[in-house]
């Protein structure tokens, strides 16, 4: 399954060591993973039996 980029997912997760982050790239990041993470939920939600 894939989500979307991978940078995005990292950020969202918090694997902030794993990126090499400007200021910049920071606000793009944080903008595409508030748009995101919604779908980021979504899949998870899919992925769980009930």
């Amino acid at each position: 399954m894939v989500l979307g980029d991978s940078d995005v997912y990292r950020f969202i997760v918090g694997k902030f060591g794993e990126l090499t982050v400007s200021a910049r790239h920071y606000m793009d990041l944080l903008e595409e993973a508030d748009s995101e993470y919604p779908r980021y939920l979504s899949t998870l939600h899919e992925s769980i039996p009930t």
